[in-house]
């Protein structure tokens, strides 16, 4: 992946892939199970299972759990981002809406 270019904004806009990601569908949908749709996680794990290596399944276990903590710990603390750091993903953080997830807690709403 590096030095390729991934359009991030398909997947806050829910599109069912994203071109230049292997596996895009199955990683958004494992995401999507994980996070918000736990009654869909066990076909969505069985779905990255077939796509995807033993070890690259546990590392993108491990990132999304990972993710998934970190980010409570900070919402859940009250942890503010850090001005250098605000100020140099401002343009990024406009873009996809991110900023909204801490007021509504979903894209788009």
């Amino acid at each position: 992946m590096k030095g390729n270019s991934v359009d991030l904004k398909a997947m806050i806009n829910g599109e069912p892939t994203v071109d230049g990601v292997p596996h895009s569908s199955e990683l958004l949908c494992f995401v999507d199970a994980v996070l918000t749709s736990p009654e869909n996680l066990d076909s969505a794990r069985q779905a990255l299972r077939q796509v995807l290596t033993d070890a690259a399944f546990v590392d993108t276990c491990a990132t999304v759990a990972s993710f998934n903590a970190v980010v409570k710990v900070a919402d859940s603390t009250g942890i503010p981002l850090e001005d250098q750091k605000a100020e140099k993903t401002a343009q990024l953080r406009a873009e996809l809406q991110i900023d909204q997830l801490r007021d509504h807690g979903r894209f788009g709403q």
